[in-house]
């Protein structure tokens, strides 16, 4: 199964970057892409794609026979995905030749079979394109082994038939189709909001090629106006699973009626740049008692002060934190700030033991060439969730749990760098001044092997000088 995963996305992006250097110039949307993609896929479900393949190939305008593809598919299938768009709009900056070469480049890649696999091909394929332009990769879309790991992290196998996950800001939908792979046959309910529509249709096609069957996505600013609703009330999911927007201002400055103000921010309205804290607020609004939320948040987010101080420490409090895993830096697009994963518990989920778990996860990373992101290998996830799951250190993770107490004495900071036990750092027993004493006795030993290479120089000096004289 992985190999062919491997296979498919490999042909993907070899065709891709062949297209592109065949003509440079050209800016292949990613919409366009991935609708080609999905549409190619549709004709071998339906076993249409001869005739409608050849019909299609002698129109001279690439654009043009896309669209009559794509409703055509529609009249046959009622496709969801497809009836939202259409190639004009989305292949404005594509030359013809390069879309033309990508579509007669993909139908000869065998895109049948079963559909997870096909999901997790194209989002390595996606991670490729994202790389290809800094435009592209803004904002877009998680990384496809760090949501790996948030959804393996989200405990999804534990889920009824039944379930409900929702993202609520979806993106390009990797978060959700990651989620509804590791599901498999047990389809749960696929929910999300996007505020960007272009993101939102990226979102629409990948849970398309995914196979989910059961979703329901809304366009709109979830914080301002939230969309996914029953009844005058927020709808509850088992599982929140979010890559929130960090330092975005998610609204104007005293601004402050806001819808289900008090189901969402009764704690303390966050800042209007604290975009990541709000989510986690709506996240928290949205789960059911017994849920789990994993959000994907900026390390700043951990000690910042002010009203999120106080944020943090009132679900300290409650005890809604339950896991903090700080990540390498560099392993998202277009950023070398270091992420980490916050696992939060609903009501009911809440333990009465006042610990949360920490996991530093920070130097764990390999880089495939310089410029590119940092990514997290297979093992690297295995250690990260045995970390979690073992509430112990593993291969290159450092694991504590934490008690309230000890945070409390921190400033209410989660930060692993200050709170995790470290054999360079002072014990609970070490006081300050033999802190400082042993800093002053490391400054004494620099200071000595520094006298010691000064007098190495002077004495290489003068040799030099000696033979120079002779």
């Amino acid at each position: 199964m992985v190999a062919r995963d491997d296979a498919v996305s490999s042909v993907l992006i070899h065709v891709f970057d062949d297209v592109l250097s065949r003509d440079p110039g050209t800016e292949l949307s990613t919409a366009t892409l991935l609708l080609t993609i999905v549409l190619i896929r549709r004709l071998v479900v339906l076993g249409t794609g001869g005739e409608l393949w050849t019909k299609a190939a002698s129109d001279t305008d690439p654009t043009r026979a896309l669209n009559s593809l794509k409703d055509t598919l529609v009249q046959l299938d009622q496709t969801r995905a497809l009836k939202f768009f259409d190639f004009e709009s989305r292949a404005s900056a594509t030359r013809p030749t390069a879309l033309r070469s990508f579509v007669n480049a993909v139908h000869k890649i065998p895109l049948g079979g079963d559909e997870p696999a096909l999901a997790r091909a194209v989002m390595r394929f996606l991670d490729h394109v994202f790389h290809s332009s800094q435009k592209r990769a803004q904002g877009a879309a998680t990384p496809p082994e760090v949501a790996e790991l948030m959804v393996a992290l989200g405990e999804l196998d534990s889920l009824p038939a039944e379930a409900s996950i929702c993202d609520p800001c979806c993106g390009a939908g990797v978060l959700l189709a990651q989620a509804h792979v590791e599901l498999g046959d047990n389809a749960a309910s696929i929910e999300g909001q996007e505020l960007n529509a272009v993101m939102l249709q990226q979102c629409r096609i990948v849970l398309e090629l995914a196979g989910a069957s059961r979703v329901q996505l809304a366009l709109g600013d979830t914080l301002r106006e939230p969309a996914l609703v029953t009844n005058d009330r927020l709808r509850r999911y088992d599982r929140v699973l979010a890559d929130p927007p960090h330092s975005m201002r998610w609204r104007q400055d005293g601004e402050e009626q806001l819808p289900f103000f008090e189901e969402r921010f009764s704690t303390e309205l966050p800042p209007a740049r604290s975009s990541e804290l709000a989510f986690l607020l709506h996240a928290l609004a949205t789960l059911k008692p017994e849920g789990r939320a994993v959000l994907l948040l900026s390390e700043a987010f951990l000690t910042r002060g002010g009203k999120e101080r106080l944020v943090r420490q009132a679900l300290l409090e409650q005890q809604r934190f339950a896991v903090i895993v700080t990540l390498p830096p560099g392993v998202l697009y277009n950023t070398s700030l270091r992420p980490v994963i916050v696992i939060m518990r609903g009501r009911a989920a809440a333990r009465e033991e006042d610990e949360v778990l920490l996991v530093d996860a920070s130097r764990l990373v390999e880089r495939e060439r310089p410029g590119r992101r940092g990514v997290l290998s297979y093992e690297h996830k295995q250690a990260i969730l045995t970390a979690v799951r073992r509430g112990e250190d593993t291969q290159g993770c450092a694991a504590q749990r934490v008690s309230l107490a000890a945070i409390k004495r921190a400033g209410y900071t989660l930060s692993p760098n200050r709170l995790l036990s470290r054999d360079d750092a002072p014990t609970d027993e070490e006081t300050l001044t033999q802190a400082l004493g042993r800093v002053r006795a490391s400054q004494a030993e620099c200071a000595r092997w520094q006298r010691t290479l000064d007098h190495l120089l002077e004495s290489l000096e003068s040799t030099d000088a000696h033979g120079v004289e002779e």
